[in-house]
């Protein structure tokens, strides 16, 4: 059975979220595994809160942060492929659907067609027309917003084909287009994971034209369907003229001309941008110097609020097995304990089964309060939590090791912990062997002077592992990833994991990431946890585990770095009389 999801935001509207979802309800999925994500981005006020609880398979999320049209809708389209959907559907929420029928028409053309995207029929939403005298009563309705549409490079815009005009027939056809509205449309996951998501820079607007120039470079196409339609009520968002899209528009065209536009064009855009500066608005002067200076993103004409996020999760809960189903099995149970803190009505658990082929379906069977979800190839450790973490709602996020146990309160010791910092703070807990004994769980970032103070000068800790002496909270460098808790705020400023790394390093990468934002990461004694320690490198073997070691070190330092810091601990061990990092490693397996 097919899975679609369809996405859309709420923009501080929820009137016409509502409005919205209401002619969700009416589409044909039948035969179709169906989910409607609303993503919410708005401080001081929570879509939950007023939507109806019957609209089947819906799911709210929070994005936490405002990242613009790009933003939110990657933030919801990421969830949509962690759940799995072949098809996803972005529609604004200032929209209302008319056709029933619209997923399976759209379904069909990208059937069709290995990597496409297809759009609706656009009407204007009766009385949001531009020109609302100009029509008959009976033509509201029935004008045209979009229906097709072809890129104007000489003046680097989108143009609408027949907008403002009343549909009369003739644009009734599936044909291939020049451009397509990002009001809606319909992608494969296939396409998604192929060529990214929506560039984040632009914040909003040119976004999707950019999104689709990537996609047409790489051989994909663009298609109009004009058996199917949705009517939109224009502009309801940041409104036509406003300062913000004045200055939006103004900067994301420069940026998008600089890089894909021929010289021609970018020659007839620079003398155009002369005579903004001299008699253009002031939102697009600044957007000028903006553009000239590099600054992306938000505009500064943005709405900024102190209001707290409401997130519909406390906590997310993420693991991923690989070929250990007995020891996530004692992990679920520990986490499940009313002992740990963990509350299954404010939290939620995932378990990503990383193709273990290790009798997994046991564990779905046992525990239905669990989210199960699998991938069909081993993605590594990267993309097993990275998919987990776009899947997971929470405002935070705990990562366990497959091969971890919880102890009492330890989950909730994490909890108020974070709080206690205003999630604003990476926690690692304290990691315990199954006797009960201490284990080395942090460290320092790698470094050339910290090989040699640990191997010549035997200064411990200061290359590898070591544990914190103090009773207390302290702050570290690193700390391993088999317990590490990361607040959605700091993953709103962070990102995911490196997806360039498969195994190993990624908490030294992420670690390195954090202390360049100036993010604190904490050692936290009072939350502990039992870890077996190595479990999935056994299942994966010496030779392997050496070679990944290799391979991820060379990414995390670079081929030149990576060479000056193997020769400086092949020297001190040669001449030094020093233990290796390698040969210490080898030693405790």
């Amino acid at each position: 059975m097919n899975k679609v999801a369809l996405v859309t935001v709420n923009f501080g509207n929820p009137k016409d979220t509502l409005e919205l979802l209401d002619t969700v309800k009416e589409l044909d999925i039948n035969g179709l595994e169906f989910c409607t994500v609303v993503v919410d981005k708005t401080p001081g006020s929570w879509i939950g809160d007023v939507i109806p609880k019957d609209i089947p398979n819906m799911v709210l999320l929070q994005a936490g942060i405002d990242k613009g049209f790009a933003g939110a809708y990657n933030f919801g389209m990421r969830y949509a492929v962690a759940w799995g959907a072949d098809y996803i559907i972005i529609i604004n929420n200032d929209t209302l659907i008319g056709d029933i029928g619209l997923v399976k028409k759209l379904i069909e053309v990208l059937d069709e067609n290995k990597d496409a995207i297809v759009s609706p029929k656009i009407y204007f939403a009766p009385g949001y027309e531009f020109h609302k005298v100009r029509y008959k009563p009976e033509d509201k309705g029935k004008v045209f917003w979009y229906a097709g549409g072809h890129f104007d490079w000489a003046n680097v815009r989108s143009v609408h084909h027949q907008i403002d005009e009343v549909d009369k027939g003739g644009f009734d056809s599936v044909t291939e287009t020049g451009f397509i509205s990002g009001c809606c449309f319909m992608v494969k996951r296939h396409t998604l994971e192929k060529f990214g998501y929506f560039n984040e820079d632009y914040f909003a607007y040119f976004e999707d034209n950019e999104w689709q120039q990537r996609i047409l470079l790489g051989g994909g196409k663009l298609y109009y369907h004009g058996g199917a339609h949705i009517y939109h009520k224009v502009s309801q968002t940041m409104g036509i003229g406003s300062e913000q899209t004045d200055y939006l528009i103004t900067r994301n065209r420069l940026y998008f001309t600089s890089k894909y536009a021929r010289c021609r064009t970018k020659f007839a855009v620079s003398r155009e941008l002369i005579k903004q500066l001299f008699k253009g608005r002031s939102a697009q002067k600044r957007a000028i110097f903006d553009f000239f200076r590099g600054k992306k993103g938000a505009s500064p004409y943005s709405k900024t609020s102190l209001a707290e996020y409401t997130y519909p999760i406390r906590l997310s809960v993420i693991v991923s097995d690989y070929k250990t189903t007995l020891l996530t099995d004692q992990l679920i149970k520990s986490i499940l304990d009313k002992r740990s803190g963990f509350d299954i009505k404010k939290d939620e658990l995932i378990v990503l089964d990383n193709a273990t082929d290790d009798n997994f379906s046991i564990l779905e069977a046992k525990y239905p309060q669990v989210i199960f979800i699998k991938n069909v190839v081993n993605k590594g450790f990267v993309g097993g939590y990275n998919r987990l973490m776009e899947y997971s709602r929470g405002e935070m996020v705990l990562m366990f090791n497959s091969d971890i146990e919880v102890r009492s309160d330890a989950i909730a010791k994490m909890i108020d912990a974070s709080y206690k910092y205003n999630n604003e703070v990476v926690l690692s807990g304290k990691l315990l062997f199954p006797d009960g004994s201490p284990q080395d769980s942090v460290f320092n970032l790698p470094t050339i002077t910290g090989a040699i103070k640990e191997y010549f000068f035997r200064e411990k800790g200061s290359y590898f592992m070591y544990r914190p002496q103090a009773k207390k909270p302290v702050t570290v460098e690193c700390a391993v990833m088999a317990c590490f808790l990361i607040p959605r705020k700091v993953i709103n400023k962070i990102g995911y994991l490196n997806r360039k790394l498969f195994m190993y390093f990624e908490d030294v990468d992420y670690c390195r990431r954090l202390k360049k934002a100036g993010i604190p990461v904490y050692f936290y004694p009072d939350a502990e946890f039992f870890h077996h320690h190595g479990a999935t490198a056994k299942k994966i073997g010496k030779v392997a585990i050496n070679k990944q070691l290799i391979e991820s070190a060379k990414i995390y330092h670079g081929k030149v770095y990576y060479f000056l810091l193997t020769a400086t601990l092949w020297l001190m061990q040669k001449y030094g009389k020093v233990i290796s990092p390698i040969s210490r490693w080898e030693k405790e397996k």
